[in-house]
């Protein structure tokens, strides 16, 4: 699972290159990394996180992937103070106007939530 995530940052940071440029061991190494910089991340964050996942992204299956086969992760990720809600027909950018909708309206709600604690 962290190397399918791995795969999609690759490809994502090589479409974000410039025509000709070459990846740099360093630059391979940095990505490589990003996975465990993430986990760090959410296990130092002690506040409240929302995860809003969209059905049509390649990325949120990634996540979810990795999430499912890393016990790190599991431990990291399933806390009382982390909400999930899926978007299942949405894209990865909630870009049309339902979408947006459904996620303005979730994010709005779970800030209430916050406020109301």
């Amino acid at each position: 699972a962290k190397a399918g995530l791995r795969t999609a940052i690759t490809r994502f940071d090589s479409l974000m290159a410039s025509p000709g440029q070459s990846r740099s061991p360093a630059k391979i190494a940095e990505m490589d990394s990003y996975v465990n910089k993430m986990l760090d991340g959410l296990r130092r964050f002690d506040g409240p996180i929302l995860f809003l996942m969209s059905g049509q992204s390649l990325l949120s299956r990634e996540f979810d992937q990795l999430v499912n086969n890393d016990p790190a992760w599991q431990l990291a990720y399933h806390r009382p103070d982390y909400r999930r809600i899926d978007f299942p027909e949405a894209d990865q950018t909630f870009s049309d106007s339902d979408s947006r909708q459904r996620v303005n309206q979730a994010i709005c709600g779970w800030l209430l939530e916050l406020s109301e604690r």
